[in-house]
């Protein structure tokens, strides 16, 4: 084996590519994302940076030291949450896995932890649909179930955003059957105006907004 080969293998195991979605399973991460964002990457398969890295390390590592809590309170560290959907014929899976779900006082509380100095839109979206399904799975109530993003930035500081963003079954449900038919059929998806907008590294070619405009 060169070294040449070696590097494609690790270039392969580095790209960012969403084959699962035309396969039926559908992350939360995905669920939330422009579709056309989704097409973008998994079309030109981008290679994870040195700070999706950076972030996965931190978890990691927060996580090997709540471990031990869980085994004296009711704590779940990243359970994986299953949503089935039905969609012309196709049986569906949308997967979730939340940082912490902790239940406690008679409330849920699902909590993501985010090592990034700025929260941009789509946390609020992923968290809302981890409360959903996390509800269904542990059997709370809607006004039980309670969603924060723990936002702990480069220097240290922890801030804590509470989520009062709601999601309802349909939403899921339409949502999924979007992103499975656009990338069944190899169809490229229209772009999602909104304020994530100005968070996308494509939003200069895309067709919502010129980058011009978009730095006004």
């Amino acid at each position: 084996m060169h070294v040449e080969d070696i590097v494609e293998i690790i270039k392969k195991h580095l790209h960012i590519n969403h084959e699962n979605i035309k396969w039926g399973i559908i992350g939360v991460t995905e669920l939330i994302k422009c579709p056309l964002r989704l097409w973008f990457e998994d079309k030109e398969q981008p290679i994870m940076t040195r700070q999706m890295y950076y972030g996965d390390l931190c978890h990691k590592a927060l996580f090997t030291r709540l471990h031990p809590f869980t085994l004296s309170h009711i704590m779940y560290i990243e359970p994986e949450l299953v949503y089935p959907v039905w969609c012309n014929g196709k049986n569906i899976h949308v997967i979730g896995r939340p940082d912490i779900v902790a239940i406690g006082n008679g409330k849920l509380k699902v909590i993501e932890v985010k090592f990034a100095n700025v929260i941009v839109p789509e946390y609020f979206k992923q968290v809302a649909v981890y409360k959903l399904l996390a509800r269904n799975k542990y059997w709370f109530k809607k006004e039980d179930t309670e969603g924060y993003i723990m936002q702990i930035t480069d220097d240290g500081e922890i801030r804590i955003h509470k989520v009062e963003e709601e999601v309802d079954e349909e939403w899921i449900w339409y949502r999924a059957c979007q992103l499975y038919e656009y990338f069944e059929k190899n169809e490229q998806p229209p772009p999602e105006k909104g304020d994530h907008c100005k968070y996308c590294p494509y939003r200069g070619r895309c067709t919502s907004k010129t980058l011009d405009e978009w730095e006004k």
